[in-house]
């Protein structure tokens, strides 16, 4: 188990997750700042790109997953009324995150299942 930098009580706002139409089954372009003509992703770099940011955001609730566990593990034996408020205020802050991150895991499920590599191109 790797350990975090960042602190169970950050205030930092739950991840967002990639909106629906990010999703589409349509080639999306890419940005580049020296090309007149921008080249397209195909549907597996924007099911991959997807996939990380999904990943990037498991990482930034992790922390906060698993500070959560270990206080209602306790709770029965938590005496101090500042971590029962710890977790409260981390469940309320994950709620929205897990919620977000439903929904994409729901957009790119069926993708995954459906995925075939071909040739590249």
């Amino acid at each position: 188990s790797s350990s975090s930098s960042s602190s169970p009580s950050s205030s930092s706002p739950p991840p967002s997750s990639p909106s629906p139409s990010s999703a589409s089954a349509a080639p999306s372009p890419s940005s580049t700042a020296d090309s007149a003509t921008p080249p397209t992703r195909n549907n597996a770099q924007t099911l991959g790109q997807l996939l990380n940011q999904w990943q990037e955001q498991m990482n930034r609730v992790t922390p906060l997953v698993a500070r959560l566990s270990e206080l209602l593990q306790q709770e029965s034996t938590l005496t101090d009324p500042q971590s029962r408020l710890e977790a409260q205020q981390i469940s309320s802050r994950l709620a929205p995150a897990f919620q977000q991150l439903g929904v994409a895991q729901n957009l790119m499920a069926p993708c995954l299942g459906g995925l075939r590599m071909n040739q590249p191109g």
